[in-house]
């Protein structure tokens, strides 16, 4: 997703029109997400009955 917000000119300029820079971060972002592994699965454990 993150690529495609970079390399888009249309989707770079409606997002760096709220911030300069906002394609950045929000690649970055999606990155740490990723990499973190947790996904969007659903929680288990006791975080799920929370």
């Amino acid at each position: 997703m993150s690529l495609f917000y970079a390399e888009d000119e249309a989707m770079r300029a409606f997002h760096d029109s709220y911030h300069p820079g906002l394609v950045g971060f929000l690649g970055a972002a999606i990155r740490v997400f990723a990499e973190q592994g947790s996904g969007f699965a659903p929680s288990t454990g006791a975080e799920a009955s929370a």
